[in-house]
């Protein structure tokens, strides 16, 4: 993603942690990629903590309170920009996915909601209000990089974020895997891979965040001294070296560094 796409419909804009204890995950991603963490006040909605590299707001983190969370694991979800949420949240079931949580307001930001495709992955939607939202930060460790969809069902899930997002997607053999690439507006928005063979388990389809180190391996060992598990230890790819971490409170994430010359 560039600055000049950053809101443009069919961009990623942010990801956002959903956590049962704030405070542990504060510590564990401050330490572990020099996040600099600040909470904010939101009202009815409670204590929010953005996630700043630099002077420039990337992410967010939440802790999940109340009967609504009940049985929900920790999460990190991405949104996606649009140019209307409620047309969006409509659209959603035409296609047949599921409107999570209605369309509400993000106090002097935007408006929002939380949806599930088809498959059952779950991601949001965000509609900016304008002038109020800014530019994602260079390409530094510890920003957001990629988000990458895992589905048992890819016909399904690309037809339907083809039809909600305007995405596109490519499809190639990558060797042990078909890999999709979802685009639009001339910019490569996300990638998917099927969920098959055993390794997969019980494990939903789900939304995949990526944040970008220098280092995956030191990355990896640090997470393990800081309390987290390494579900997929370092492995090489051609666009770099990724690795799959749980943090201590149970939500998972991949780290990548990128080869030399990319």
């Amino acid at each position: 993603m560039t600055a000049t796409d950053a809101y443009t419909p069919g961009a990623f804009t942010w990801n956002e942690l959903g956590t049962t204890d704030l405070a542990a995950a504060k510590r564990f991603y401050g330490e572990l990629l020099g996040w600099r963490l600040t909470d904010e006040d939101m009202g009815e909605l409670g204590t929010y903590t953005l996630i700043w590299l630099g002077d420039q707001h990337v992410g967010g983190m939440y802790e999940m309170k109340g009967p609504q969370f009940e049985g929900v694991p920790p999460y990190w979800m991405p949104y996606v920009a649009v140019a209307d949420a409620d047309a969006s949240a409509a659209r959603v079931t035409e296609l047949g996915g599921t409107v999570c949580m209605p369309p509400m307001d993000i106090p002097d930001t935007g408006r929002m909601c939380v949806v599930q495709d088809p498959t059952g992955a779950t991601l949001a939607v965000f509609q900016e209000l304008e002038g109020k939202c800014t530019a994602p930060p260079p390409d530094v460790q510890g920003c957001f990089c990629w988000n990458e969809l895992a589905t048992r069902d890819p016909d399904a899930a690309a037809a339907f974020y083809g039809s909600l997002l305007g995405w596109d997607h490519t499809t190639e053999d990558m060797g042990h895997v078909r890999y999709t690439r979802f685009d639009n507006d001339g910019q490569v928005r996300a990638g998917m891979i099927p969920m098959t063979g055993e390794m997969w388990g019980d494990t939903p389809p789900h939304w995949m965040t990526y944040i970008r180190v220098d280092d995956t391996a030191a990355v990896a060992a640090r997470a393990v001294e800081l309390g987290a598990r390494v579900c997929v230890p370092p492995t090489e790819l051609p666009t770099g070296v990724f690795a799959v971490i749980t943090d201590p409170c149970g939500a998972a994430f991949s780290i990548i560094s990128r080869p030399a010359g990319a």
